[in-house]
């Protein structure tokens, strides 16, 4: 793998830009294709509603107004037990807000997955973004590049690894703002929901 190879793959996995195939991107919220069989990698998935809804995303980001993609995360570290991640957009794309969750079966692993993330974001294009009061870990950054600014949150907590981008807007107080709070939801939100699909 070329270096510009491996570089892409970091800044897919530090994004959550997938690695999404097209089977996973056409999945609905119950996971099963339309003949009524579950895939092997279904049966790795959190349940849709372990991800904030659109709702409490244009809550914060109006433009923001569809899904355009969830199935597992492919870019998660360290071998997850279950994973999900769920992309919102604007009309035409541009505007986005991604949301993921990776659960462990062991804590010590999520700490690892998150140590590896925290070393992939030591990127000259990285610019780093104090964060506190969200998980029992958690980093930010900026990362500018032509295309555009996008803006990630990483949060840890037990065997959760949860993280949420912006893609599309600007690094201004008032987003960073907005994107931590989704964080906070997402991270919170994730050990209730996930807490009652595990007990099923």
């Amino acid at each position: 793998m070329s270096t510009r190879s491996r570089l892409a793959c970091i800044l897919a996995i530090l994004l959550g830009t997938s690695c999404l195939n097209a089977q996973a991107q056409d999945q609905d919220s119950t996971d099963t294709p339309p003949g009524g069989r579950r895939s092997t990698k279904s049966e790795h998935l959190l349940p849709q509603s372990v991800i904030i809804p659109l709702k409490a995303v244009r809550e914060a980001f109006p433009e923001v107004t569809r899904q355009i993609t969830t199935g597992p995360d492919s870019g998660a570290l360290d071998n997850p037990r279950l994973t999900r991640v769920v992309v919102y957009a604007s009309r035409d794309g541009a505007k986005q807000v991604a949301l993921s969750v990776d659960e462990y079966e062991y804590e010590s692993q999520a700490v690892l997955a998150y140590q590896q993330a925290e070393q992939k974001s030591q990127l000259p294009e990285f610019e780093p973004i104090a964060i506190s009061n969200v998980g029992q870990q958690v980093f930010a950054g900026a990362i500018k590049r032509e295309g555009g600014t996008q803006i990630i949150v990483v949060t840890l907590n037990d065997t959760l690894l949860v993280a949420v981008r912006l893609t599309g807007y600007e690094d201004t107080t008032d987003n960073i703002s907005k994107l931590v709070e989704l964080a906070r939801l997402q991270e919170s939100g994730t050990h209730t929901r996930g807490s009652a699909f595990r007990k099923r």
